[in-house]
């Protein structure tokens, strides 16, 4: 059994999350820490992140749970990403959710976004990436 397998059999400790990508995910290089916990965020980063006006064939959307575990506490950490609590200026709006990196993520789906439609691609099972 996968040393982390077991934190996916209690679905109430963990949470959907998402994170916008300018270009193509590469998740052999992980994922990163930064995510959202609205879609809505996710997109505009994925679009905007970059100074970008329009999505480009590589910005992506991917979709994830996260367990608690994975969710980075440590304050010194979160100083230093430039991660603020919720309610400190225009963090709220973000509605960032802090992931440890290298933590295990579980992704459910990517929505690749075009400038006439998006097209998600979802995965069931779930597969495990690093953050």
């Amino acid at each position: 059994m996968n040393r982390s397998e077991g934190q996916w059999t209690q679905p109430e400790l963990s949470g959907e999350v998402h994170r916008g990508f300018k270009t193509t995910p590469e998740p052999e290089m992980g994922l990163g820490p930064h995510w959202s916990d609205k879609k809505g965020i996710a997109k505009f980063f994925a679009t905007y992140g970059g100074g970008s006006v329009h999505p480009d064939s590589g910005t992506a959307i991917v979709h994830a749970r996260v367990p608690v575990s994975s969710v980075e506490t440590d304050s010194d950490v979160l100083s230093a990403k430039a991660v603020y609590p919720m309610g400190t200026g225009g963090y709220k709006r973000e509605r960032e959710v802090p992931v440890k990196e290298g933590a295990p993520v579980q992704v459910t789906g990517i929505t690749k976004l075009g400038n006439t439609r998006d097209r998600t691609r979802t995965y069931n099972p779930p597969r495990e990436m690093k953050a």
